[in-house]
């Protein structure tokens, strides 16, 4: 990690800030379907994945769109492990060891979407056959505890504030 060697003095309140904006669009989030109740509501939805009635395109669709936000967006494991990394720098630069703390949060967390996304794309195969039983394993194995990493570290972020 690179660390300036003299930190401008506006930096823990510009930091504080930005956390506070980051926890305030969790919890009180600027739009429907997003933040925790986004994540809930998200949780909900792919528990009913593994259905028959669920039109499979559709669903080979929804992997798709989180396997592209996983890897090249800010969604999933990716944006995670980028904010992690966001708050494991400032701890060092600014000798707060608490968001040291947070940033391993973080870094769980991104740990546990990437699995759940991998174990999703498995589910597709290499074919256009996607296998129900395997998307029902991966968000039994994997969503709940992502949810619950996701709730942890804001409310660590929260305390912190």
């Amino acid at each position: 990690m690179r660390v300036p060697a003299r930190l401008d003095p506006m930096a823990p309140t510009a930091v504080r800030q930005a956390v506070q904006q980051v926890v305030g669009g969790f919890f009180a989030p600027p739009a429907e379907g997003m933040g925790a109740e986004g994540l809930e509501s998200f949780r909900e939805a792919a528990g009913r994945w593994h259905r028959d009635d669920v039109d499979p395109a559709s669903l080979s669709g929804s992997i798709r769109v989180l396997r592209l936000l996983e890897y090249h967006l800010s969604g999933g494991g990716f944006g995670r492990r980028l904010y992690g990394r966001f708050l494991a720098e400032v701890s060092i630069a600014t000798n707060d060891w608490s968001l040291r703390s947070i940033a391993r949060e973080f870094a769980q967390s991104a740990e546990a979407w990437t699995a759940f996304v991998r174990d999703l794309q498995a589910a597709l195969g290499s074919g256009s056959a996607l296998d129900r039983g395997a998307v029902r394993a991966a968000v039994a194995r994997h969503l709940d505890a992502v949810a619950a990493l996701e709730n942890a570290q804001m409310r660590s972020l929260e305390r912190w504030l």
